[in-house]
């Protein structure tokens, strides 16, 4: 990407500069092209004339500055904490470590009422595969020391140590119930019976379909197209091929 005179004047002419001139180190100048959804301003460029691609503002900015490419692993990162400015003097280079570093000694994560539940619950529980009430329900069965986090997983429909992160408190933080819990060494339900196949209010599938999946695969459809036609992921249709779940048909 060469550094020519008509990249400059389409570059800056989209940065609001502020009224004490290019001199100034103090004031942020944001970007007033397009941006993300989180601020951060998109600049297009033309690749060999042909591909556009997209790179943002602010590294653009401090490239442009200094004359200079940053590595690939490099980032730029704000003094100002500011994501459309590209002021060069409020923007330093580092890596994604040390950004990562500078958010948290600012405490600019989300969390509590920043926290995407609370900001945006119903775009943050549609990729969720569990709801609040669910947590909370899967955290009581869990107290009563009866369930393995295996049995949990098979009744959720989700991984085992998504299951521990959850009752332990590593994930869904935000959903306050806290409990002490001693797995038991054992994978199997002591004392209760595990509800099974279309017993299980989660199942997403019927015991005639989970023979139909098994008996098109193995006559050579992908677990993809399975997966499509059954609206259930790639991960539950090699589970139920491989019979890590419906072990029971």
């Amino acid at each position: 990407m060469p550094f020519y005179s008509n990249l400059q004047r389409r570059f800056w002419d989209k940065v609001q500069v502020c009224d004490h001139g290019w001199e100034c180190q103090e004031c942020c100048w944001p970007w007033v092209g397009a941006k993300t959804t989180k601020g951060y301003g998109n600049f297009y460029l033309r690749h060999f004339g042909k591909t556009t691609i997209t790179v943002r503002s602010h590294r653009l900015a401090w490239e442009l500055s200094h004359w200079c490419f940053l590595a690939e692993k490099e980032v730029i990162c704000h003094r100002c904490d500011n994501p459309p400015c590209n002021q060069p003097a409020h923007l330093f280079p580092g890596t994604h470590a040390e950004n990562t570093a500078d958010m948290l000694r600012k405490k600019r994560e989300a969390r509590g009422p920043t926290h995407g539940a609370h900001t945006q619950p119903q775009a943050f529980y549609a990729r969720a595969k569990l709801t609040p009430a669910l947590v909370k329900e899967l955290r009581f069965l869990a107290s009563t020391g009866i369930f393995h986090p295996t049995d949990l997983a098979d009744y959720y429909q989700t991984h085992a140590d998504h299951i521990r992160n959850i009752v332990y408190g590593r994930s869904w933080k935000h959903i306050e119930y806290r409990l002490t819990v001693k797995w038991a060494p054992t994978d199997n339900l002591q004392g209760a019976r595990r509800p099974k196949g279309i017993e299980n209010a989660h199942a997403k599938l019927t015991e005639d379909q989970v023979m139909t999946i098994r008996t098109r695969h193995a006559a050579g459809e992908t677990m993809a197209a399975l997966g499509k036609e059954f609206g259930v992921g790639y991960t539950n249709i090699s589970q139920i091929v491989h019979r890590h779940t419906w072990k029971h048909i």
